[in-house]
């Protein structure tokens, strides 16, 4: 198992699309990989997600799965409308 915290902070797209292929090739190599990150385009690319907001879940699942129950777009779109709601 790997669990990461936010890894892809501060890092440039050509290592932070490098770092994903390297965590590609690890998951395909059955490790377990948790990731947090803020940065939604990397939480789409992942198998399942747990959408949260301070603390508050919003969504959860497999990301297409995701996007299509919400009907949002993208990830942001979950965030601007359930996040609002919940202020």
């Amino acid at each position: 198992m790997l669990l990461l915290d936010e890894p892809t902070n501060g890092v440039d797209p050509i290592s932070r699309r490098e770092f994903w292929e390297l965590l590609y090739s690890l998951a395909a190599d059955r490790i377990l990989i948790i990731v947090s990150t803020a940065y939604m385009d990397e939480a789409e690319r992942c198998a399942r997600v747990y959408l949260l907001d301070s603390g508050l879940l919003l969504a959860s699942g497999e990301p297409r799965a995701v996007l299509k129950e919400t009907g949002a777009s993208n990830f942001e779109e979950i965030f601007i409308r359930k996040g609002a709601l919940n202020k």
